[in-house]
């Protein structure tokens, strides 16, 4: 449950320091649910474009998860994250959808188990700028206690407002983003952040989901690829937030306005015309 203090504190946190971690959201039970999962899924190592080319073999990564187990799409619809994707990614010219549910969208959603080799330091959020405006959130939500021997998540706090990608190597005045399992951290996808090595024999899983605003392209082709399986399971949130509301046309005799609605969402999931 966020409360109102929380969710303003939380907002001035991002808003200043580039991120915020909320203590003990999730009960015990779920995080074992999508750790039993997580272990029956294929996993990758850290690649470049190509995935033949294995860069991190140590490191494991698993991708779309929206398309692995229904099970995750409660955290695609978790009431807190909606809430503060809310005020920082909803376009508030999306005038075709109530302004009461979410107009962003699911950019990636990956689970990652550090490897030997570091993480480098990165920014996930392709337009860097200076100004107020949040393009992408990254949520992170650890599977297992994180420290700086497992290889947790480390950042550059205020660095979200730099307007420029990070220098390579440069890890002066990084701070570890220690988690516990129940914890749950966001931070604005113009962060400098990488992650350490795991020195342990141990995996250290976290589950990392990326929202922006409707009208960045994600990763993968979320909408098309969603298993026809699921359809079921969509509500009003989850349609709108897997793309289905601003898919892109195939053509301009499936429509000419990018911002779609809910009847187009219907549309595209129940003819499956994309």
């Amino acid at each position: 449950m966020l409360t109102s203090a929380e969710k303003i504190k939380a907002i001035k946190s991002i808003k200043t320091k580039g991120y915020y971690i909320f203590r003990s959201v999730l009960k015990k039970n779920e995080i074992d649910e999508y750790s039993k999962i997580l272990l029956q899924q294929k996993f990758y190592g850290q690649a470049s474009f190509y995935k033949k080319k294995i860069i991190d073999k140590f490191t494991k990564q698993i991708f779309n998860l929206q398309s692995k187990n229904k099970a995750f799409l409660k955290l695609i619809d978790n009431k807190l994250m909606n809430k503060i994707n809310t005020y920082f990614l909803n376009d508030k010219n999306y005038k075709s959808i109530d302004n009461k549910f979410p107009n962003y969208t699911l950019s990636q959603f990956v689970a990652r188990s550090s490897g030997k080799k570091s993480c480098i330091v990165h920014m996930d959020d392709k337009c860097p700028s200076t100004s107020d405006q949040v393009n992408y959130l990254q949520w992170a939500i650890p599977l297992t206690n994180t420290n700086s021997i497992n290889g947790c998540t480390t950042i550059l706090e205020n660095s979200h407002k730099s307007g420029i990608q990070p220098v390579k190597g440069n890890l002066k005045n990084f701070k570890d983003v220690v988690l516990n399992k129940g914890d749950i951290a966001v931070w604005d996808g113009r962060i400098w952040h990488g992650a350490k090595p795991n020195k342990t024999k141990d995996d250290r899983w976290v589950i990392i989901v990326t929202f922006t605003r409707w009208f960045f392209k994600p990763h993968y082709d979320i909408a098309r690829s969603f298993p026809k399986k699921f359809y079921k399971y969509l509500n009003v949130n989850l349609k709108i937030i897997l793309g289905f509301a601003s898919i892109s046309k195939s053509n301009e005799k499936m429509g000419l306005v990018q911002r779609g609605d809910l009847k187009s969402a219907n549309n595209f999931i129940k003819n499956r015309k994309f």
